[in-house]
C-alpha cells in the first residue's frame, strides 16, 4: 500500500482508483455481501466496474444446473431456480433487477482455502477483475488467533487465506458493524488494538462513515428491508443492526424475534467500514498456515480448534475505559 494517503481522500477509494473491476465479496457468508453493497454503489457511481459475490450458506446443490459457471461458483440471477428458503444470493440479485442495476451474484459454497481459491481465482480471471474487496459484517475478521474470543472465524479466515494467495493488484478487507460480533464473545479493545498494529505496518486504511442521508444509505436500507420480507424466519441480525445505524438509530431497538431476550447496542460505529490491506491482515494471523491445505469447511473448522487448543494463553480482554 501507498504511504502517500491524504486527510481529503478516504484511502478505501484512493487504493481502489486504479482499479477498473472490482470484486466485492461476502467473507463470512449468508448476507454479508449486503454490507458491501453502499460501497458498491458508490464504486459504480465512479464509473468502475462492480461485481458481487457471496461464500452461501444456501443449499446451492439445489439450483439449476444452468447457473453453475464453473465447479464451485455459480452465477445466481433473479431467475435462478432453487427450492431453497434462505437465499440471500438471490434476494440480492432480484432486489438489484428490481432497481435496473446488473443483477448477477456470485456465489461459493463453503469450502475449505484450495478449494476456494480455485474458484476465486476462475471468477478473477472470468471478470478480468483487478480489486477484490472482502467485507464482514461486524470485525471478527480482523482477530489474529490468540484473541480471548475469535467470533466466527471459519469463513472469514478461508476467505482471507484463499485470495491472499491470488496475483491480483488490489486486495482489501472492509468491515461494517463494529460492535456487532460482542454476541460471540468478541472483545473490541482487542479489535481496536489490532487495528493499531496494522496502522503501524502500514495496512490500516482508516475509517469511513456512511452518510445516513446519501444515496447509498438509502438504497442499501431498502435492500435490508427487502431481504427481511423475503427471508422473515431468519433476517440478517447483523445488517438490520447496521441498518438501523445508518438510519441514526440508538440503543436496543429490536427488529426482528431473533434478537429477543438480547439487549441491543446500535450505534454511529455500526455505520462505519473499517478497511485494511488484506495480504497485512493475513501474515498478521498466527493459524493461517495450519488451515492452508484444507479442502472442506470441516477441515477450517478441526485446524482452528487444534490451534486454540494448543496456544498456551490468549491475550487477557479489557474493558473500553470511556
Amino acid at each position: 500500500m501507498t504511504s502517500t494517503w491524504n486527510l481529503r481522500t478516504p484511502p478505501l477509494f484512493a487504493a481502489l482508483a486504479p482499479a477498473r473491476r472490482i470484486l466485492i465479496a461476502g467473507a463470512g457468508g449468508g448476507f454479508d455481501v449486503y454490507a458491501g453493497l453502499p460501497l458498491a454503489l458508490a464504486l459504480r457511481e465512479t464509473g468502475a466496474e462492480v461485481h458481487l459475490a457471496s461464500l452461501s450458506f444456501s443449499q446451492l446443490e439445489l439450483i439449476d444446473q444452468e447457473s453453475w459457471a464453473e465447479r464451485n461458483v455459480a452465477a445466481i440471477t433473479p431467475a435462478t431456480a432453487s427450492p431453497d428458503w434462505y437465499f440471500p444470493e438471490r434476494t440480492l440479485a432480484r432486489w438489484l433487477a428490481a432497481q435496473d442495476m446488473p443483477s448477477t451474484v456470485y456465489a461459493f459454497p463453503p469450502l475449505g482455502v484450495q478449494a476456494l481459491r480455485e474458484a476465486y481465482r476462475f471468477l478473477i480471471g472470468r471478470l478480468g477483475i483487478d480489486a477484490v474487496v472482502l467485507v464482514d459484517g461486524g470485525t471478527d475478521i480482523l482477530m489474529r488467533g490468540d484473541e480471548n474470543a475469535l467470533g466466527t472465524p471459519v469463513e472469514d479466515i478461508a476467505s482471507i487465506a484463499a485470495v491472499t494467495a491470488l496475483d491480483v493488484p488490489i486486495k482489501l478487507v472492509t468491515c461494517l458493524g463494529f460492535g456487532i460480533d460482542a454476541y460471540h464473545g468478541v472483545n473490541h479493545v482487542q479489535v481496536l488494538e489490532n487495528l493499531a498494529a496494522l496502522d503501524r505496518d502500514g495496512g490500516y486504511l482508516g475509517a469511513l462513515s456512511i452518510p445516513g442521508d446519501s444515496r447509498e444509505a438509502r438504497l442499501y436500507r431498502d435492500a435490508v428491508a427487502d431481504a427481511q420480507a423475503a427471508t422473515p424466519e431468519r433476517p440478517s441480525i447483523v445488517n438490520g443492526q447496521i441498518a438501523a445505524a445508518v438510519a441514526g438509530a440508538f440503543g436496543d431497538v429490536q427488529f426482528t424475534r431473533r434478537t429477543s431476550g438480547s439487549t441491543l447496542f446500535v450505534n454511529p460505529l455500526m455505520a462505519i467500514y473499517f478497511t485494511v490491506d488484506l495480504d497485512k491482515l493475513a501474515a498478521r494471523c498466527l493459524y493461517l498456515d495450519r488451515i492452508e491445505n484444507t479442502i472442506s469447511r470441516r477441515q477450517v473448522i478441526t485446524r482452528i480448534e487444534a490451534f486454540r487448543n494448543e496456544i498456551p494463553t490468549t491475550r487477557i480482554p479489557r474493558a473500553y475505559p470511556h
